[in-house]
C-alpha cells in the first residue's frame, strides 16, 4: 500500500515497498541502500561516461572500483539510488551520498552531500525533483540538521544547479583544483530548518 506523505499541485511523493520515495508524475524513484552490484555498475557507467575526474576532482588519479565502493559504503554513511520507470523496468539514473555526521555541537549534526547522475541523465527535469526527494529523505530519515558541499568555481552547471536547489553558499577563493587547475570553491550548505520553507513537498 501507498501512503502519500505530502502533496503539491504538480508533484505527489509517496513511500513505496523498500522503503522508496516515488513521485509517480514524474516516474521517479528513489531508494536507500542501493545493493553493491548497482553501485559496482554505477562506477562502470561514471568511467565510461568520463565522469569520475569530474566527480572527485581533487583525487591525483581517478578511483578504482574498490575505493569507490569504500567511499560508498563509509561507515554511518547514507546511500541512495536514483530511477526512473521506463515501461514496467526501473532504469538507474545516478547515486546520492551522505557522508558520515560531524557535530556542530549543541546536539546538531551536519554531513555532507554529493549527487551524481550519469550523463543520459543530466537534464534538469530529471535532477532537479530526483535531487530535492533525495534531500526530503535524508532530512526525514536521519537526525541531520544540516547537508553542505563543496563545488569548483569551474564546474558552472553544477554551481546553477546548486543555486537552483536552494542551497546558501559563500565563496573561498583558491580552494580547490579542477582539472589540474587551483581555483576557488564554493561552499553551500542546506539547513533542516530551510529546507522545510523551499521544499516543493510540503508536509
Amino acid at each position: 500500500m501507498c501512503h502519500t506523505i505530502s502533496r503539491l499541485s504538480t508533484k505527489n511523493l509517496q513511500i513505496i515497498k523498500n522503503h522508496a520515495y516515488e513521485c509517480p508524475s514524474a516516474g521517479l524513484v528513489v531508494a536507500p541502500y542501493p545493493t553493491q552490484d548497482i553501485l559496482a555498475t554505477a562506477y562502470l557507467r561514471f568511467k565510461a561516461e568520463g565522469l569520475l575526474p569530474l566527480f572527485f576532482h581533487e583525487d591525483e588519479t581517478p578511483l578504482d572500483l574498490y575505493q569507490f565502493l569504500t567511499w560508498c559504503m563509509e561507515a554511518a554513511g547514507y546511500m541512495m539510488g536514483a530511477y526512473q520507470q521506463q515501461g514496467d523496468q526501473l532504469i538507474c539514473t545516478g547515486i546520492g551520498k551522505v557522508g558520515k555526521p560531524h557535530s556542530m555541537g549543541g546536539g546538531y549534526q551536519k554531513a555532507e552531500v554529493a549527487m551524481m547522475f550519469f550523463r543520459e541523465f543530466q537534464v534538469r527535469d530529471l535532477t532537479m525533483p530526483t535531487c530535492q526527494m533525495m534531500i526530503e529523505m535524508v532530512f526525514d530519515r536521519t537526525n541531520l540538521d544540516v547537508l553542505f558541499g563543496t563545488t569548483a568555481e569551474r564546474n558552472r552547471a553544477a554551481l546553477r544547479f546548486m543555486k537552483a536547489i536552494g542551497f546558501e553558499y559563500a565563496k573561498i577563493g583558491c580552494f580547490t583544483t579542477w582539472q589540474g587547475q587551483m581555483c576557488a570553491t564554493y561552499a553551500s550548505w542546506m539547513s533542516e530548518e530551510k529546507w522545510r520553507t523551499v521544499s516543493p513537498f510540503i508536509l
